[in-house]
């Protein structure tokens, strides 16, 4: 019984020595800078964001992320294969299209098609009015020159009366 004690004692010291190591290598990594860099942190954050986003993601979610993302999935070859056969499939196909990313640019626009596919989400289905992360999707599009609709503007200045209100499109 002693022995099982200490080598539990020398694991758990070993893995604090470990996690110190990693606090002192991630210190080192927040401090780097250049492309190689930004891009090894956006396949890391696109990884950790698409493994997210498939917890919840529905055929017709895959459909329209690959739409946005141009990837190209596999035909359903079967009718009779169940849902979470497909969705096997169809992760593999997307997670070789986000792989094939190499630029940060092609890695920030695969992280904002997840985005978006999220956000859109909530708000056709009604309940991502008051939600603070996709009014920041929003406000986002809008700075892009996205023009909101009559009802995006009711919906959003409801969801927030503080904010200022949201501008009409503009008439030419």
């Amino acid at each position: 019984m002693a022995e099982i004690e200490r080598e539990r004692a020398e694991r758990q010291e070993a893995l604090q020595v470990a996690s110190r190591t990693r606090a002192a290598s991630l210190a080192s990594a927040v401090q780097r800078s250049g492309r190689g860099h930004q891009t090894a942190v956006l396949r890391l954050l696109l990884a950790e964001h698409f493994q997210a986003w498939l917890e919840d993601a529905s055929l017709e979610d895959v459909d329209e992320l690959a739409h946005l993302i141009d990837a190209r999935l596999t035909p359903a070859a079967d009718e009779s294969a169940s849902v979470d056969d497909r969705m096997a499939e169809v992760e593999a196909d997307l997670r070789g299209a986000l792989d094939s990313r190499r630029s940060p640019d092609a890695l920030v626009g695969a992280l904002l098609a997840i985005t978006a596919q999220d956000r859109e989400f909530a708000l056709r289905e009604g309940y991502g009015w008051g939600d603070e992360r996709c009014r920041r999707y929003l406000e986002f599009l809008i700075a892009q020159g996205y023009e909101p609709s009559p009802i995006e503007r009711e919906l959003l200045q409801r969801s927030n009366p503080e904010a200022p209100e949201v501008p009409a499109a503009a008439t030419a």
